[in-house]
């Protein structure tokens, strides 16, 4: 379930990450895909580096990553100010 909702999740993560960087998009592309990579042979290097014969490892491997985009989620809602017509903004007291 994990990895066959990758083909939907991946395409449009991309899209919403480079959304804010239109004038720079080839920079922002290479930069994501650069960053995607070495993510993924650190994870790999890391649940190869703990085999056991059991599936520990990936188990372990997904979860911590599972963890780490839940965490950078979080980062990006708290640092990121919320724009107009979006549900967060409070729409009840008239701006100046």
């Amino acid at each position: 379930m994990f990895v066959s909702s990758l083909g939907a999740i991946t395409p449009n993560a991309t899209a919403l990450a480079m959304e804010r960087h239109a004038k720079q998009a080839g920079i922002a592309s290479a930069g994501l895909g650069a960053l995607q990579f070495l993510l993924a042979a650190g994870a790999s290097a890391a649940v190869s580096a703990s085999h056991d014969g059991t599936a520990r490892p990936m188990a372990l491997g997904v979860a911590i990553t599972a963890l780490l985009a839940l965490g950078a989620l979080g980062l990006a809602r708290r640092t990121t100010p919320p724009e107009a017509g979006s549900p967060a903004v409070d729409t009840s007291v008239p701006t100046p």
